[in-house]
């Protein structure tokens, strides 16, 4: 007892601690606590702050990435209008508007601004021929494969480059591409696609791209449903962006703080990563202080963005405060309790306890010392529990839990205090039937361990669980292992998404293991080789597929380039090889193997692998050709036209006499001599179709040319590779054909169709065409235009008095008074007579009272250049003019209506004095009203039957007739028989022709038929015109079948009289009407040639039988040597074309004699006889009395 006693005092004694040490410690204490405070918050401030600036530079990535977007958008949205804005926008006007948009200096990142025509099956053989037609002949929509739809890329701009690479480009084939655009076809909207390799780029220089897509539905609104959207469709506004200029652009100051990685979709696997700007770190590089990941949409994707801090961020807001802040504390705490400790010990000393306890405890029993012991055991046990990082608990027999350690309170999520003594069944009321209530019971009543794994819906976990019985009931180890199992659904999902590319592909792909050994095969490679895919897993592919050369020899296992890569750990390709199949043959294959590298160690090799019998085959005929062409080199040399053979380097190797006479060089001039250097001065011209030939192995076009005299001359050139036996480029055989003369009769007719040949002025025909393209581009652009109509005034009194010649002159000297007047944007034409016509365009502002003025100012210098005098050989001539207005903007008109409102005005100018100009006035709308009861009119007509056909006769040279022409007229119950011209136009604008056409038809078919039934008309044809419009009407080849089906007509008889209008649009169409009527047997005839445009191209290509001189030729023929020199060409045009010629308005024996002698066929005229009824006819044709055409 006495020991303990003294322990108890010492250690009373070593707690006894002086006053003035105490004061001294807590004065430390204290102000140490308040510096580590002041440090502490300092410190949180500073990293907050820090914080904050990375998320607001991160900020500022995601908002310039999406404003960038958001311009593009804009971009494409602009283009889009473009073409709503017109119902065809060419090649040329494509270029010209993203001309505009200067997209090197404004939006470097956009590769160019295409267009993607939308192709169903049925559309593909037009689509290509008119491509090809458009100057493209080695066209084609590629890759060629069966699909229900395409597309194809039509226009990009600028097409230089690499983006010439894309033409043709079907987009629709590729699963990423094809899945952002399906989206934006649906949806109406701009959509962004995932990552993609951009057809533009090569394997040197290749980084990831995207594509942006605005669909085109056409003219109109937005279709409002999803099936109307997909049938509308006609194709995609697109942009491709290469990603590593787009966001360097983009995010140029941004960089220089942060490292910026962006990931397609959320995940950031390497296969999806688009833009990485730390690509080749350090090597020694420092950790960065901040990181974050984020995810963003953008047009319909997901893009996940990791950013990560860099040096000179970090610099920027490191600072040295909190540090100051905790040593200056640190120092100032030491010093004051040094104060504090001098102050103390001065002061008297606390006075020692004054009696200790005298007497201690008892000793404590044994007992109680055994008790303390188990007390420890069991405190040790649990503190073991306590530190497994499963989850425990225990369960009596009656479920009650007697025990959880703390890793189970935090995965149930529950106190345990409040479960200890609660049965498990009411705690969890979820778990009753589930598989934690049948495994527990098994392993109490089976007395046997138990492990399981499920899912708990009420914590949204799954948990693997042990179950150990023992006889107090149940103990019970759980972890959770939800990641786990999220990580085996992800592996899984990437498996089969893995799985589902390598059956969506259409190339042969199977993997080796280390021995050789198929560990998997797709269906497509199984397919090639003729084995089912189970056949194949487990066997040696090399012994199976590979184990011989194409010449039957043996392919030795260490030659073999597949197995290789599983020693080099490197790819390697072969371009032509064989593989084996089932049946014993050989398949052709061009192959690449690459090594599957699993934590540093190859684990086997993957093959893909292609079929390329196609290809040798190809090759193979190639050869043959090649071989043919070289041994009939010598025939070569009798051809007419030029053939050069030239070396891939463009050396001349052969050289025919052909080319001799149309060049004037002979084969000893030129050998070996460079032929662009020879012939051409246009290099781009010359390297764009050697780029074309080189791709497309042939190329076809026209090409300008010069020759030895330093002479130029256009040649139409057909160029053919010719390649050596492995497949190489080795020389170019070149066709030319002299297209000089053809060229320049095409644009003789083309001037005659749309100039005046007494002006030089635009005509009629290409004034409309103007006038359309004025008012498309005020629709789009909002500004106002002006047609102003202008009458010479007094000139029929000049013409009468002083003769034509001097009218003409007038005109003649006019015409360039007019166009001094305007701007080179602007169009003076000249419609016929003393009629011209003035189209302002351009900034003449956006409201009328803007325009007003300039157009004031045009008005007045046309009228001050008309006081000077004109000088008309001998006679000086004062003339004015009388000038209408009429403004255009935005709203909807049609250029008759804008004709006839600026004539009105005119007209009023007139009126008031002459020598003036007037507006149009909406007042002068009371003469559009007569055509409003005109329109009524002829619906009623229609109803009540008042149309009738008149016929007048078609003679030939011996002058039988051999036919007749059906000219419509209307019998008006109240103006009498109406002419053609009173009604027909108005039919044509008002859709009403369709009813007037079909009826013509009807009734000219039914007349046909009843003729061929008697014997003395049997040999009549039948012509009968028909209209652009009901021409291009989608039913109207039915509705000529219909017509000849019910009424019996020969259709060898009937001739349908087209004019040239017809042919300025949709010219594949029209032809391919006319040919499946042609294959009826129905003629075609070229109604007014001449007085419109007809490309000698399309000309040759339409199935005509005859052309039909206009009567406007005809009348002044003997007098007008221009229009003699117009009816000479069109005779011996025909005649060169195989084509028979009819001339109308033959009015006189002096016509007759001169269209005989050069050459006419048949005749149509009052000469013969005017246009007669039904009854007259008869009367005509039985009696051949031309007396009738006085009555």
């Amino acid at each position: 007892m006495e020991t303990k006693i003294s322990i108890y005092r010492n250690n009373f004694l070593f707690y006894r601690i002086p006053s003035r040490n105490i004061v001294a410690v807590l004065t430390f204490a204290v102000f140490l606590s308040l510096t580590l405070v002041s440090w502490s918050v300092v410190r949180d401030l500073q990293e907050r702050d820090a914080n904050n600036r990375f998320d607001g530079r991160l900020a500022d990535v995601v908002s310039q990435i999406q404003a960038s977007f958001s311009n593009y958008d804009q971009v494409l949205k602009g283009a889009l209008g473009h073409l709503l804005a017109s119902e065809f926008v060419s090649r040329d006007e494509w270029r010209k508007y993203v001309g505009t948009l200067h997209l090197g200096d404004s939006y470097p990142a956009i590769l160019g601004i295409g267009f993607a025509k939308h192709i169903r099956p049925d559309e593909m053989a037009t689509h290509l021929a008119s491509m090809r037609a458009e100057g493209f002949p080695a066209y084609r929509v590629w890759p060629e494969t069966s699909r229900e739809e395409y597309t194809s890329i039509v226009y990009l701009e600028p097409f230089s480059g690499k983006n010439m690479r894309a033409l043709g480009y079907d987009m629709y084939s590729h699963p990423v591409r094809r899945a952002a655009m399906s989206r934006a076809r649906d949806s109406g909207e701009t959509t962004l696609s995932g990552k993609v390799r951009l057809v533009q780029e090569t394997e040197a220089d290749g980084q990831a791209g995207v594509l942006m897509y605005t669909p085109y539905y056409g003219p109109g609104k937005l279709p409002e449903t999803l099936e109307q959207r997909r049938s509308s469709l006609v194709g995609y506004v697109y942009a491709p962006f290469r990603m590593d200029d787009f966001i360097g652009a983009v995010l140029r100051a941004e960089l220089d703080d942060l490292d910026i990685k962006i990931f397609d979709t959320q995940s950031v696997a390497q296969d999806f990563l688009l833009f990485d700007s730390n690509r080749n770190p350090p090597v020694q590089a420092s950790v960065p202080q901040f990181r974050k990941t984020i995810t963003m949409p953008v047009y319909g994707q997901i893009w996940t963005i990791d950013a990560t801090s860099r040096p000179r961020f970090e610099q920027a807001i490191n600072s040295q405060e909190p540090l100051l802040i905790l040593i200056g504390g640190i120092l100032v705490s030491i010093l004051t309790a040094v104060v504090s400790f001098m102050l103390a010990v001065n002061k008297e000393k606390v006075d020692a306890i004054k009696q200790a306890n005298k007497e201690l405890l008892s000793a404590i029993e044994d007992q109680q010392a055994v008790t303390v012991e188990l007390s420890n055991s069991r405190l040790r046990t649990q503190r073991i529990l306590e530190s497994i990082t499963d989850a425990f608990f225990t369960l009596d027999r009656e479920w009650r839990f007697t025990y959880l350690n703390k890793e189970a309170e935090t995965l149930l999520r529950r106190n345990r205090a409040a479960l200890l003594g609660k049965n498990v069944c009411q705690e969890f009321k979820e778990a009753i039937d589930s598989t934690f209530d049948r495994e527990f019971h098994r392993a109490l009543y089976e007395n046997a361990s138990m492990t399981f794994e499920d899912f708990y819906s009420p914590l949204a976990k799954w948990f693997e669980v042990h179950v150990y019985p023992s006889e107090e009931g149940l103990a019970v180890y759980f972890r959770d292992i939800t990641e786990r199992k999220r990580s085996e659904t992800e592996r899984e999902k990437l498996y089969q998404e893995k799985l589902l590319l390598l059956e969506s592909t259409g190339k042969g792909i199977y993997g080796i293991d280390l021995e050789g050994r198929c560990t998997f095969i797709n269906s497509a490679a199984a397919n090639m080789l003729g084995y089912p895919v189970s056949d194949l897993l487990g066997q040696h592919m090399h012994t199976l597929t590979h184990d011989r050369h194409a010449d039957g020899s043996i392919y030795l296992v260490e030659q073999c380039a597949i197995l290789q890569t599983l020693q080099t750990q490197q790819p390697s390709h072969a371009d032509d090889d064989i593989f084996w199949r089932k049946d014993g043959k050989r398949l052709p294959v061009e192959f690449t193997s690459y090594p599957i590298i699993e934590d540093g160690k190859t684990t086997g090799t993957v093959v893909i692998f292609s079929d390329i019998t196609q290809r040798k085959d190809a090759e193979l005929a190639r050869r043959v050709a090649d071989a043919r062409i070289r041994e009939q080199a010598s025939l070569l040399d009798k051809a007419k036209d030029a053939i050069i053979v030239r070396s891939i380097n463009h050396r001349v190797q052969f050289w025919n006499q052909g080319a001799e006479r149309l060049y004037g060089w002979t084969l000893e001039e030129v050998n070996d001599k460079s032929i662009e250097n020879l012939l051409y001065d246009d290099s781009i011209a010359f390297h764009e179709a050697m780029q074309l030939v080189l791709r497309n192995d042939e190329w076809n076009g026209e090409l300008t040319q010069r020759r030895k005299d330093g002479s130029t001359l256009i040649t139409e050139s057909h160029w053919t590779l010719v390649r050596n036996d492995k497949g190489q480029p080795q020389s170019i055989l070149t066709i030319n054909t002299d297209i000089t003369q053809r060229k320049a009769a095409e644009n003789e007719i083309h001037h005659l169709a749309f100039y005046d040949s007494l002006t030089q002025l635009p005509n009629r025909q290409l004034l409309l065409d103007r006038l359309q393209q004025a008012l498309a581009a005020s629709a789009r652009n909002h500004n106002m235009g002006a047609l102003l109509f202008i009458d010479l005034d007094n000139f029929k009194t000049l013409n009468d008095t002083l003769g034509h010649d001097i009218g003409d002159l007038l005109l003649q000297q006019a015409a360039p008074r007019l166009v001094s007047c305007v701007r080179e944007s602007d169009t003076v034409a000249r419609l016929g007579g003393d009629e011209f016509v003035i189209v302002l365009t351009g900034d003449l502002g956006l409201h009328s009272h803007e325009a007003v003025a300039q157009i004031k100012m045009v008005c007045e210098r046309i009228l001050a250049a008309f006081n000077e005098p004109f000088h008309l050989g001998a006679y000086e001539h004062h003339s004015t003019p009388s000038i209408g207005v009429a403004l255009f903007n935005d709203q909807p008109t049609t250029l008759d209506e804008l004709l006839k409102r600026a004539d009105l005005a005119m007209y009023q100018a007139k009126a008031s004095g002459r020598n003036t100009m007037c507006f149009f006035d909406p007042d002068m709308q009371e003469v559009v009203n007569v055509r409003v009861v005109l329109e009524s009119d002829l619906r009623k007509g229609l109803e009540k039957s008042e149309f009738l056909l008149h016929y007048q006769p078609q003679v030939d040279s011996n002058g039988d007739v051999t036919g007749v022409e059906a000219l419509v007229r209307w019998q008006h119950s109240r103006r009498g028989l109406l002419p053609p011209a009173e009604f027909i136009p108005h039919a044509e604008e008002t859709g009403l022709i369709y009813p007037l056409g079909h009826w013509v038809l009807e009734t000219a078919c039914t007349q046909l038929s009843a003729w061929s039934a008697r014997p003395e008309t049997a040999q009549l044809n039948m012509a009968i015109n028909v209209s652009p419009r009901q021409f291009r009407h989608p039913d109207f080849v039915e509705q000529v079948f219909s017509a000849l089906d019910h009424t019996g007509a020969n259709p060898r008889k009937l001739k349908l009289e087209l004019t040239e209008n017809l042919l300025v649009h949709n010219v594949e169409d029209i032809i391919a009407k006319m040919i499946i009527l042609k294959t009826r047997g129905v003629g075609f005839a070229l109604d007014d040639f001449g007085t419109g445009y007809s490309s000698l191209y399309y000309l040759k290509r339409l199935p005509l039988g005859w052309l039909k001189i206009d009567q406007s030729f005809i009348r002044d023929v003997l007098t007008d040597p221009h229009d003699a020199t117009i009816v000479r060409a069109i005779l011996v045009l025909a005649k060169s074309m195989g084509l028979s010629v009819i001339a109308e308005g033959v009015e006189t024996n002096a016509q007759k004699s001169f269209l005989s002698q050069h050459g006419c066929d048949a005749y149509q005229g009052y000469l013969f006889s005017r246009p007669l009824t039904f009854e007259q006819f008869e009367v005509f044709y039985s009696r051949k009395d031309t007396a009738l055409i006085e009555s």
